[in-house]
């Protein structure tokens, strides 16, 4: 339900969904703590990080994208560690931070995300990554390393 208001572009209510899942999902303890309650939590996180994002709510989309990526490279989630650093590189490029001399910023994060998705085979991540690194090298004046990326994202 929560996938429906996001595709909808109603992300408040998308929001609220996301929240009772994660709640949800980190309610379970003990022996009922699985590597599928895990993932379950990590989705969850997210997707609320995602509506967070579109929200302008960046410190919290933020949060939530790096503690998926610390689940998510604790269960060895291919996958998810690269929806993760996707994640984090559109918050911070949203927040204007396209390349700083430490790690966290946008085209680290997109890089990081663009090589997991190739080694997977994953086209639709890469796509989408493409489509952040050219925009962000855009931003940064780099109009050959933008044509390049934006080109290939949209193949």
């Amino acid at each position: 339900m929560g996938q429906n208001y996001y595709n909808q572009r109603l992300y408040q209510q998308a929001k609220l969904l996301y929240q009772q899942a994660l709640s949800a999902f980190e309610g379970i303890k003990g022996n009922f703590r699985t590597s599928q309650t895990q993932e379950g939590e990590a989705t969850a996180r997210l997707w609320l990080g995602n509506a967070y994002h579109f929200l302008g709510q960046f410190s919290n989309a933020m949060n939530l994208h790096q503690r998926t990526l610390e689940i998510t490279r604790q269960l060895r989630d291919r996958p998810g560690e690269a929806e993760a650093l996707l994640g984090l590189g559109n918050v911070y490029y949203s927040l204007g931070n396209y390349k700083k001399p430490d790690d966290k910023n946008a085209l680290k994060f997109y890089q990081d995300a663009l090589s997991i998705f190739q080694e997977l085979g994953a086209t639709q991540g890469e796509a989408r990554v493409k489509l952040g690194l050219g925009k962000t090298y855009h931003s940064l004046g780099k109009c050959q390393e933008a044509i390049k990326y934006l080109g290939e994202g949209g193949s």
